[in-house]
Parts: structure tokens; sequence; C-alpha cells
């Protein structure tokens, strides 16, 4: 199975299970174009994340989560300087693989 097929099987399971654990509302949009638009931005990161113990696809999973809110305001240009979305996504695994099958 593809990281795009798993995505879509499970990436709004995964969001809503995400969404509740930080009693943020759910976008019922959120998956409209946003596994296609970032998906393939992950194959550099592969090797890094199975480093770290993570399948490729949940890795990628974790990491479409750093494109929405609030998630989106912890990585990248923060107000405590760089966060690499890769290191993030390993940091913030233990914090996600609760609600990935």
């Amino acid at each position: 199975m593809s990281h795009y097929d798993y995505l879509e099987d499970q990436f709004m399971d995964f969001y809503r299970a995400a969404c509740q654990s930080c009693g943020v509302a759910i976008d019922l949009n959120v998956n409209e174009g946003l596994i296609g638009a970032h998906g393939d931005k992950c194959y550099s990161y592969r090797d890094a994340w199975r480093k770290a113990g993570l399948r490729f696809e949940q890795g990628v999973a974790i990491y479409l989560l750093t494109h929405l809110s609030p998630w989106s305001a912890e990585v990248r240009m923060t107000e405590h300087g760089w966060v690499a979305p890769y290191d993030w996504v390993v940091a913030n695994a233990e914090r996600f693989l609760p609600f990935l099958s």
C-alpha cells in the first residue's frame, strides 16, 4: 500500500483523534487536496523517520498536521525560531502515534 492509499484510508480518522485530543474544532473539509498537495514532499524525510522508528506513512500523516492549525504554529518559523518539519514529526511522534494504525 502506498502512503497515498494509507492516507486516503486513515487520515481523517487520525485528524479527528488529534483534534479531539487537543480540543480543536474539526474541519471536515481539511482533506480537500491536503494529501495530494503535500504528500510528495516527504520522500526526503523517509530515512530520518525510519531511523527514528517511524513507518513512512505514519511520518507523512503526522507531517500533514504541520499544515493545519493549531500545529502549524509549532513548526517552521515560530516565535522560538525555526523548527524543521521532519524534526517536529520525530519530536511529536509519541504524541500522535496512538491515533495511527
